[in-house]
């Protein structure tokens, strides 16, 4: 059996130091060593390695199999293609922020323990890891970058620990995005079933989940949310979301009683090629109007009222084909001119 390299009472390690290094398996340097130079361990055949945050950009091996990342910093990941066991963070580890130098993806990643000290996950950080099935990030989380998970489409569970005012970007655990027309692949290959997400995230912004329009997505989300944007893509099917707190047909709302966000957003299904939204009724604990596509069907005799315990409306689309008129009551306080988004005015 080869033996493993180990640094004891080092605190710093030169460039290109063990260059093509074959004379050891396993690879372990201590959180005390504060510095790591350019390509000190690349093309070495290390299959194991326990390393600091700052030391994985160095390592730039295609062998290691098993890596563990520790200590704090920026662990930047370049041309590590063969980790199928990924362990960042842990009890006493400081800030840890994770990011990806090159266009490669994580083929053969199936098992991804985020632990404490884990703040950031950057662009595209974990792209391609298709063979991943659960995703749990820990509560010491601050910010997902765009694109962070897109393309893991074997992912079925995700859950947020909690957060410290933290953002979750845009298509964060995208299957595609807008405008990706060459995407491998759609909403229909997503696993996606079950998304929770804990106190302390503020933000999440659009299209960050995506999910297979023939299952059914539960999404718990927290009081703590101030910023809920589109969370489905009208380019790609999209799926049912099941309410948090009440199951429904297409709806998304939460119960003021439960001490959820009074926030609705609609979402909509596509048959055929056409939008189609679900038949819901505003339920009164609703407060916000986010997103909420008004069709023919919910007209009755051209008139469409607004429910007096809305206090605020961001868009109300409207689709229609006969006259309509729209009664909104005075304690609505935010009303943006777009928020009517109208096909046309003579229909008014």
């Amino acid at each position: 059996t080869k033996p493993s390299l180990k640094f004891l009472g080092v605190t710093s390690i030169g460039e290109y130091a063990f260059l093509n290094f074959s004379s050891a398996t396993e690879l372990i340097i201590p959180d005390t060593v504060e510095k790591v130079g350019k390509f000190s361990f690349r093309n070495c055949k290390f299959t194991k390695a326990t390393v600091p945050a700052i030391a994985v950009s160095a390592l730039n091996t295609q062998y290691i199999t098993d890596l563990t990342v520790t200590g704090s910093g920026k662990a930047l990941f370049d041309n590590i293609t063969a980790v199928e066991n990924l362990v960042i963070g842990g009890e006493g580890c400081g800030e840890i922020e994770i990011a990806k130098t090159s266009d490669y993806s994580w083929q053969n990643l199936k098992n991804l323990p985020l632990g404490k000290g884990v703040a950031y996950i950057g662009e595209k950080a974990f792209e391609g890891a298709s063979n991943l099935t659960e995703i749990v990030i820990p509560d010491t989380i601050k910010y997902i970058g765009e694109y962070a998970f897109i393309y893991c489409r074997n992912i079925a569970s995700i859950v947020i620990e909690g957060g410290n005012n933290a953002v979750i970007e845009d298509y964060a655990f995208g299957i595609s995005f807008m405008g990706d027309h060459g995407a491998k692949y759609t909403c229909s290959d997503s696993a996606l079933t079950s998304v929770i997400i804990g106190e302390g995230i503020t933000e999440i912004h659009n299209y960050v989940f995506q999910f297979n329009n023939t299952k059914e997505l539960t999404l718990k989300l927290p009081k703590s949310i101030e910023y809920l944007g589109k969370l489905c893509d009208g380019w790609s099917d999209v799926g049912t979301v099941k309410a948090c707190v009440k199951g429904a047909n297409g709806e998304l709302y939460f119960d003021s009683e439960s001490g959820e966000p009074v926030v609705l957003y609609r979402a909509y299904i596509y048959e055929n090629g056409k939008k189609v939204y679900p038949e819901i009724d505003i339920p009164a604990t609703v407060k916000i109007i986010n997103d909420y596509g008004i069709k023919d069907s919910d007209i009755v005799s051209g008139t469409y009222t607004v429910p007096e315990q809305v206090t605020q409306i961001n868009y109300l689309g409207m689709v229609y084909a006969q006259p309509i008129s729209v009664v909104v009551s005075a304690n609505v306080k935010y009303m943006p001119t777009e928020a009517l988004s109208l096909d046309s005015f003579e229909n008014i």
